[in-house]
């Protein structure tokens, strides 16, 4: 939520573990004492030996925005600003706002014919006069996903079963 207080734990690295054909998904939030506009961007990912590439195209960056919810639906829930939509950022641009808490969800679309391995690529960050690079660590595994979900398969087996047999009766 935006009122969180920043975490006090920094690694160095955003790491990434995936299948090939999948997509694998992080959230970085920023903080700004007096609020700021922000660029962010992916640069292409490299495998250690250099000899693969996986294409900054394959990343999308998302701002986490906020729904009011002003009537509670259970006794769980709280009234307030709650994260929901992801709307992307194509240019990577937004406003943080001042002393709020502005996550950002990024996803990177490893494809199929992807190597395995680690590749290394950097997340761009500016602010004002402050640039920086956060370093991003890519695993890719040595399976691929299917195109088709087989969970898919089973519930649409399972739903042509039921109506079946509901017509059946």
């Amino acid at each position: 939520h935006r009122n969180c207080s920043v975490p006090s734990h920094n690694d160095s690295a955003l790491r990434l573990h995936s299948a090939r054909n999948e997509i694998e998904s992080a959230q970085i939030a920023f903080v700004s004492d007096e609020g700021a506009r922000v660029k962010i961007g992916f640069g292409e990912f490299v495998s250690d030996d250099g000899k693969s590439k996986i294409g900054k195209d394959c990343a999308e960056i998302f701002l986490v925005d906020y729904v009011p919810v002003d009537k509670t639906t259970d006794k769980y829930g709280k009234r307030g600003n709650w994260p929901d939509p992801l709307p992307r950022l194509r240019d990577g641009i937004f406003d943080a706002p001042a002393g709020k808490v502005q996550p950002v969800w990024v996803a990177v679309s490893v494809p199929n014919s992807a190597v395995p391995g680690i590749y290394r690529g950097y997340l761009s960050v500016e602010c004002g006069q402050v640039k920086s690079k956060i370093p991003v660590e890519l695993e890719v595994f040595y399976f691929s996903l299917p195109d088709i979900p087989a969970t898919m398969f089973i519930a649409l087996r399972l739903i042509t079963a039921i109506s079946n047999r509901r017509a059946m009766e």
